[in-house]
């Protein structure tokens, strides 16, 4: 039985008190204990068990993990494999069931054990309905399981919970208080992507490159560009591209053109493998692919040494562990050495392999334990000290054992042909990654047989093609840009992949960028490196000569950083339009000390907008509300927008500063900017900024405004204007409302 807190304590006095919900009637679900130390009332936490800690749906959760194993489309582990990755489902259910009460928490509510009993089986199907395969982007299951765990945590707060059908509601409410999910080594990310399907704020990070780049590619990246149509020339305009569905498209597409690229380049290095009518006849199983060419899919090699009898003279024998190619029942095919002429020469035989032939071939030319081989021709033990020797002497060959081809719907299994060898062994590679491997052999332990560089782990022909695709990876980025030049979108998928492609994901080895780098490890705030499209861990942005941006800057006290980040995470996945809308109004209301409505700051911060118009940017719009600033600029060439930004900030933080008689961070760090994209989204910036005063009701017309460029509209009146008082405006009326 779980503690009850309030029964270990034995204070001097308790009280109940009845939480009320938010309508103003009792709740009689929660109830606050209270004890007192003499001065004050201190809160009991009442521990409330978890659905995790008393039963869970384990059969359902273990038939939906089995079954992910055999999911070859959509699934995570197709991406990249990675070691001990958690099944998607346990992740689910186990998430889901931490945060959820079991229903014996809630005696008031179920106050028998079987209505407790009811409710836990009611949870179960949810969870056995949520954890299916095809139920992770079923938007009415995953609606249900959000709503849940709504639900739970507004129970434990003592107030309603958002409406179930509402999902944003629910979303947001999930934001704002459900407890965020950290993994510190997330590896696949199997985790930090279920928190996230929940609704739930996660956070990732790990020291493996590997495991950050493939975290990135299901966690990070696919809500940026949530909600955007692809950009390669093919793609419908007519569909509408939900959820991550458009930057699939584009990683489809981008990928086919490397890939046909890459084939022009090396294809002759993959030849494919011809099924001639003398091997139908000697392999009757390849009678449907007679006269064809298949796709090959795998050469398997086998390292080879010296044999260590010395009647061989030196004949080299391979280091097989196995020679079993499929074990599947009734799909059985394996390796058989022929031994003729004083060598040997491998074949495939798929048909009458019995239960001690193919036991045999499992052990392959192995001795028992460690790297211990016998020779194939002698039978003579070959020791791993030889092999070794021969590895650090340089003398360690490769031998081409089997082909594995495409076939319909299953693999096919050739021999090896002496041409297929000495095409492999035609690559000559330009590029090799010769830097010296470690000196521990606790992950790599390669040393000791000789292989001193990463070079040597790769055949030639593995070279040539992974510098072939590396070369192409600059080139993919090059084809979006060109791809987008001639459409009219503005931040689209494409982009975004544009800039994965073009920055090592070793950067930075962590999901969670600190608070002054993005994403991508492109620093991302003022006075720092970066041009192009890069993110600030949420959206992406575009900082280059030539363009007209509009930006937001606000003072330090304008947005708590609780909210801020909420902000960042709705902007990932929900309507970034809506979210625009509400921020605005937030803006509008004037939190914060709203430094910027004493005249002589607001004036001085005008300056500073003023002092550089024509040299580092045409100045097109600006407005000065009380705790934020609106700049619409054209930057000149060369000009990065960070460094004007900075220009802005670093002046008239210090001046301000003075005249308030203060210290510490006056503007907030960060920024919004948005690139102007069109004609119309010009029109729509400039009218938002000079009405934005009379929006907020600050003032009637928007040029009784003083501090804004409806005032001083022309640009040979915007410099320093002397004829206005420091606190009035051309007409007269009060720089701000209640200033006299």
């Amino acid at each position: 039985m779980a503690p009850n807190p309030s029964n270990a304590y034995r204070g001097p006095t308790a009280a109940g008190s009845q939480a009320v919900d938010r309508n103003g009637s009792p709740n009689t679900v929660r109830k606050q204990s209270r004890f007192t130390d003499g001065r004050r009332e201190l809160p009991v936490t009442t521990h409330r068990r978890k659905l995790i800690e008393v039963s869970l749906p384990l059969e359902a959760i273990n038939a939906a993990s089995a079954r992910e194993k055999s999911i070859r489309h959509g699934h995570p582990s197709t991406l990249h494999l990675w070691w001990a990755r958690r099944p998607l489902a346990a992740c689910r259910a186990v998430l889901f069931a931490q945060i959820v009460d079991d229903p014996s928490s809630w005696p008031e509510e179920f106050p028998t054990e079987e209505a407790q009993a009811r409710e836990r089986k009611r949870l179960h199907g949810v969870i056995a309905g949520m954890i299916q395969w095809k139920a992770s982007g079923d938007r009415h299951v995953m609606g249900e399981a959000r709503f849940e765990i709504a639900r739970s945590l507004a129970r434990g707060r003592g107030e309603a919970p958002p409406a179930r059908g509402d999902a944003d509601a629910v979303l947001a409410y999930l934001a704002e208080h459900a407890p965020p999910v950290c993994d510190p080594f997330c590896g696949g990310g199997s985790i930090p992507l279920e928190a996230q399907r929940l609704g739930l704020r996660a956070r990732g990070s790990d020291l493996n490159p590997v495991a950050v780049l493939v975290s990135k590619a299901t966690c990070e990246v696919p809500p940026i560009f949530a909600g955007r149509p692809p950009v390669h020339p093919d793609a419908d305009p007519h569909v509408v591209w939900r959820g991550a569905r458009g930057l699939a498209e584009d990683v489809r597409y981008y990928g086919a053109w490397m890939r046909d690229r890459a084939r022009e380049r090396i294809g002759h290095l993959y030849p494919k493998a011809p099924v001639t009518a003398e091997m139908v006849e000697a392999r009757p199983d390849l009678e449907p692919y007679a006269g064809r060419e298949l796709t090959v899919i795998a050469w398997l090699w086998a390292r080879t040494v010296a044999s260590p009898d010395p009647m061989l003279r030196g004949v080299h024998v391979p280091l097989a562990s196995s020679f079993v190619l499929s074990s599947k029942k009734g799909k059985e095919a394996i390796v058989v050495p022929v031994m003729e002429n004083g060598g040997y020469r491998f074949t495939v035989k798929t048909r009458g392999i019995g239960p001690d032939e193919l036991a045999k071939a499992r052990t392959g030319a192995k001795a028992g334990r460690g790297a211990n081989f016998v020779c194939l021709l002698s039978g003579a033990p070959i020791p791993g000290g030889h092999i070794k020797a021969e590895g650090m002497a340089g003398r360690m060959g490769a031998r081409l054992m089997a082909v594995v081809a495409e076939g319909r719907r299953r693999r096919v299994y050739l021999d090896p042909t002496e041409e297929m060898e000495a095409v492999a062994r035609e690559a000559e590679p330009a590029w090799r990654p010769e830097s010296t491997i470690s000196g521990s052999t606790q992950y790599l332990g390669v040393k000791p047989y000789g292989i001193e560089r990463f070079d040597q782990l790769f055949t030639d022909r593995q070279l040539v093609a992974l510098a072939t695709f590396s070369d192409l990876v600059a080139e993919a980025r090059e084809q979006i840009r060109h791809d987008l030049a001639g459409t009219s979108l503005g931040t689209p998928a494409s982009l975004g992949m544009a800039a994965s492609l073009g920055t090592p994901a070793s950067r930075r080895h962590q999901n969670e960028a600190p608070a002054n780098e993005n994403a991508g490890g492109t620093p991302a705030y003022p006075g720092e490196e970066h041009s192009g499209w890069y993110s600030r861990g949420y959206h992406p942005h575009f900082d280059s000569g030539d363009l007209v941006q509009s930006i937001t800057f606000r003072l330090s006290d304008s947005v708590s950083q609780e909210l801020l980040q909420r902000w960042r995470d709705e902007a990932t996945r929900g309507d970034g339009a809506e979210l625009r809308r509400r921020i605005a109004e937030y803006e509008d209301a004037g939190y914060g000390a709203c430094h910027l409505r004493r005249p002589e700051i607001a004036r001085m911060v005008q300056d500073a907008l003023l002092h550089f118009d024509g040299e580092r940017y045409r100045l097109i719009e600006w407005c000065i509300m009380p705790n934020h600033v609106h700049v619409l600029i054209e930057q000149s060439p060369g000009c990065r927008l960070s460094d004007i930004v900075q220009a802005w900030k670093s002046f008239s933080s210090k001046q301000a500063n003075r005249l308030l008689g203060r210290s510490g961070p006056f503007w907030a760090r960060d920024y919004f900017d948005r690139y102007i994209r069109d004609e119309g989204h010009l029109a729509a910036a400039r009218r938002y900024i000079r009405e934005n005063p009379v929006k907020a009701r600050l003032c009637e017309r928007a040029e009784d405004w003083p501090w804004s460029s409806a005032t001083l509209g022309t640009p040979a009146s915007r410099r320093h204007q002397d004829e206005a008082p420091a606190n009035e405006n051309a007409g007269g009326t009060p720089a701000y409302p209640g200033d006299d």
